[in-house]
């Protein structure tokens, strides 16, 4: 029955709403631990900068602990949220695969020519 109503609201949102007012509702709203709720308030308890302000880097980390605001942080990153090394062959059976570019935002390094 949840999931019938759950799917219901979904589609009427979609067909509401843009996609980017379904992600800023979402980042507005969701907890990204520790009691901060929102990407704002995130952004100022983790960084010292307003959301407005977050470099690409610090962006992308904030995301990478959406699944467990509480056990990951963004602003002392551990290997998961820096993400995957190339050295580590089963990073690709744990996850999906975004390429060499969402590696490279997520972990900070150049990694030109790659």
């Amino acid at each position: 029955m949840r999931k019938g109503f759950e799917t219901y609201f979904t589609a009427l949102i979609e067909f509401m709403w843009p996609k980017r007012r379904i992600m800023e509702a979402y980042l507005n709203a969701i907890e990204f631990g520790d009691g901060n709720f929102g990407i704002e308030a995130a952004a100022r308890a983790r960084f010292g900068v307003a959301a407005a302000d977050l470099t690409p880097l610090q962006a992308a980390r904030l995301a990478a602990v959406l699944p467990s605001p509480n056990r990951w942080r963004a602003d002392n990153p551990g290997p998961y949220v820096r993400g995957p090394r190339r050295h580590d062959r089963g990073a690709r059976a744990r996850g999906p695969h975004f390429g060499r570019a969402a590696v490279r935002v997520v972990d900070g390094s150049p990694r030109a020519g790659r």
